[in-house]
């Protein structure tokens, strides 16, 4: 559960950080000249991610993980094939990303129902600081899309042991033996005294 937990709560963080800091770095450095394209990608994450977290607790924990997940898919995979140059797909993908990280990130909060353990938050500088080092072998662009494909890679375990996991916990204790209750037929076939209930 907490394995299940820390790698859903991973990526998010990590798809999240990908388009609060590079993809508007990728933007402008590609010769993206609109400034409102470049802050409206980080700001479509942060306003769809609050919006979203709400949607968590209706949904459940772990529904709200698999459509978190569906949606960070969905934006990496646009990340992936477009490196986060598109002016129109990437503010597309910064929304998928923004739901999948509040639905994602609550979601697992919510299935665990205690603390998520730190590596979680890993994501959110490993990402950056892995593009930043293979930035300078290929280009900006290319490195986002190489990291971009790595977290799209792992969002497919973290679905699996979600689905899992849920799957588990509507049939608890199904490979225990069933206990065998006995019943003493003394007091129903003895005698009747004072103390023995009358029927």
């Amino acid at each position: 559960m907490f394995v299940m937990v820390t790698a859903v709560r991973f990526l998010s963080w990590a798809t999240a950080s990908l388009f609060l800091a590079v993809v508007p770095a990728v933007l402008a450095i590609s010769g993206q000249s609109d400034p409102a394209v470049v802050i409206g990608v980080p700001l479509s994450v942060l306003v769809c991610s609050a919006l979203a977290q709400p949607l968590a607790a209706e949904l459940g924990g772990r529904c709200a993980q698999f459509a978190g997940l569906t949606a960070l898919l969905v934006s990496l995979s646009v990340l992936s094939l477009t490196a986060g140059t598109s002016t129109w797909a990437t503010p597309v993908a910064a929304v998928f990303a923004g739901f999948g990280h509040g639905l994602g990130r609550a979601g697992a909060s919510a299935a665990v129902g205690v603390r998520t353990p730190s590596a979680a938050y890993l994501g959110l500088g490993l990402p950056a600081l892995t593009t930043a080092l293979l930035a300078p072998a290929s280009s900006p662009a290319t490195a986002t899309a190489l990291v971009a494909s790595a977290l799209a890679l792992l969002v497919f375990p973290a679905t699996g042991a979600v689905l899992e996991v849920g799957r588990t916990a509507r049939r608890p204790g199904q490979h225990l033996p069933h206990p065998i209750h006995w019943i003493d037929p003394k007091p129903l076939c003895g005698r009747p005294t004072r103390s023995t209930p009358q029927f």
